[in-house]
């Protein structure tokens, strides 16, 4: 695989703040988002991470759960990843190796269909952009 693998659960659900990388104050918090999903939503996120590990506590390292790119894409995907929907699972969810990773961070070109050879600076730029690094983010479970 081609790029730095970094880890899909540490994706916020929103936009990110340019400054910090963390969900932006005018967007809504990841935990009101998932507390308003319906139990047809909860029942489909949990299915489709139940080959992954469970969910870490809010704040702590990423584990690759994949809950947060399940529920729903971040604000990166929704711009740049075909597909990729508002309440739907992202599509750039990727699962190797019994969890998920973030297909933009991975292999930003496949998703952009741009050629490979920028992947890692450009999927470093994306890991950056959406906090990667900073914790599990959904404030749920």
């Amino acid at each position: 695989m081609v790029g730095s693998p970094r880890l899909a659960g540490e994706l916020p659900a929103r936009s990110p703040d340019p400054g910090t990388g963390r969900a932006g104050a005018s967007a809504p918090s990841a935990a009101s988002l998932f507390r308003e999903m319906s139990e047809e939503a909860w029942q489909h996120v949990e299915a489709i991470t139940a080959k992954a590990p469970p969910k870490p506590e809010f704040g702590s390292p990423c584990n690759g759960c994949g809950f947060c790119c399940a529920a729903e894409p971040c604000g990166v995907a929704r711009q740049f990843v075909p597909g990729a929907i508002d309440g739907e699972p992202c599509p750039a969810m990727e699962f190797e190796h019994g969890r998920f990773w973030c297909g933009m961070v991975r292999r930003p070109g496949h998703y952009l269909s741009l050629p490979a050879w920028g992947d890692e600076e450009m999927g470093a730029m994306i890991g950056d952009a959406l906090g990667t690094g900073k914790g599990c983010c959904a404030d749920v479970g």
